[in-house]
């Protein structure tokens, strides 16, 4: 999955704390900061179902200034 947000020093914990509150194994994570106060995260996870996969992305969808998310 692959999203944008506002540069944020809080969004990577924000992000830590939805994954283990789930019990999400987390593959691989990439954040880097992009143009305009911008942050680009690549996030690759280990889900049971597609629903479980839908039910994190709202929950990170919710998260404070976060932009897009795309399914990868």
């Amino acid at each position: 999955m692959l999203f944008r947000s506002m540069d944020d020093s809080g969004a990577l914990s924000d992000l830590a704390r939805i994954f283990s509150d789930e019990k999400i194994y987390v593959q691989s994570l990439n954040a880097k900061s992009v143009e305009h106060n911008r942050a680009l995260y690549d996030v690759v996870l280990e889900v049971k179902s597609k629903k479980e996969l839908n039910d994190i992305i709202s929950k990170i969808r919710n998260l404070k200034n976060v932009n897009k998310i795309t399914r990868l």
